[in-house]
């Protein structure tokens, strides 16, 4: 919700959870509709990976994945 994030992650620390980033800033995060859109998880992570060359942007880079096969 709008100007709730700082108490939206206090909330999951507070619940046991673990905040991994505070906003779309903080890391690229592919997902199965960026990786559908690329036409595969090699294509979606050389997209990042040169959006981050040329950003000069050092984020890490995670992926979600549905099942096991796609780790």
């Amino acid at each position: 919700m709008p100007l709730l994030r700082e108490l939206e992650k206090y909330a999951v620390r507070v619940g046991g959870g673990q905040n991994h980033r505070k906003g779309l800033y903080d890391m690229y995060l592919i997902k199965e509709n960026h990786i559908a859109a690329a036409g595969s998880i090699e294509k979606a992570i050389k997209k990042v990976l040169s959006h981050r060359k040329t950003n000069r942007n050092n984020a890490m880079v995670e992926i979600e994945v549905t099942n096991l096969r796609e780790l």
